[in-house]
């Protein structure tokens, strides 16, 4: 996952004097103390690294037709970086992480190449111009699916607001995300690849940036229709 969250910017009241949604959720920003976390023993992540894990999980995301999906890669350069590994979500709670290498990866992308390129999937993330990249660059367009994009959506219903994921979390799920420092250590000269990461190691932290990123679409997506957005936003 690599998104950007531009620097907040004060918004003011909306035209009959009381904060819509968004503002009151941003305006009154939770502490870290009141900020709930991941609860495993709340949720279902799991590694998927085995080729009828692969076959498997393609069914179940292709019956459920709407799935969230994000990348891991080796940094924020997406005509640069190699990827790592894809997370997806059908269901709040449930998410599944794929590890990838180059030696899995032809038969990982048979496997979810047509899921991913289906007329009849819905593909959600949080940045999809950076994982259409990546994905592009190994093959798969995503283009060719139906596409929600939590942080285009967003920047449609507040423009002015930080659109990240960890700060829509924090602001509509009341969820502090997993810190990447947690994986990788703090940034300079010894800070660890996502290569470097054992899968195992990985899974919480990538199905957690899915799960997360279906729940918020399940917020902000239908909230474009109700003010009129939808349309802007299609296009």
């Amino acid at each position: 996952a690599a998104t950007a969250a531009p620097a907040a910017a004060t918004r003011g009241d909306d035209s009959d004097g009381q904060l819509s949604m968004f503002d009151a959720a941003m305006e009154v920003a939770p502490s870290v103390s009141t900020l709930s976390s991941l609860d495993e023993s709340k949720v279902d992540y799991t590694l998927v690294d085995t080729p009828n894990g692969w076959v498997e999980l393609a069914k179940t995301l292709a019956d459920a037709g709407r799935f969230a999906f994000d990348t891991e890669t080796t940094g924020l350069d997406a005509m640069a970086v190699d990827l790592v590994g894809m997370s997806f979500s059908h269901k709040s709670g449930v998410a599944s992480y794929v590890p990838v290498d180059t030696d899995t990866w032809p038969e990982i992308r048979a496997v979810f190449k047509p899921l991913l390129e289906s007329s009849d999937s819905t593909v959600v993330g949080q940045n999809l111009k950076y994982d259409g990249k990546i994905m592009a660059r190994h093959g798969v367009d995503i283009t060719q699916a139906n596409l929600e994009d939590t942080m285009v959506a967003h920047y449609l219903l507040e423009p002015d607001r930080p659109h990240g994921m960890d700060a829509l979390a924090q602001a509509f799920l009341n969820y502090q995300c997993i810190p990447i420092t947690d994986l990788l250590g703090k940034k300079g000269k010894n800070q660890k690849s996502m290569t470097d990461i054992p899968p195992a190691e990985v899974v919480n932290y990538a199905c957690e940036d899915a799960d997360i990123t279906l729940q918020l679409a399940d917020i902000l997506i239908p909230k474009l229709e109700e003010e009129g957005l939808a349309k802007l936003y299609r296009n």
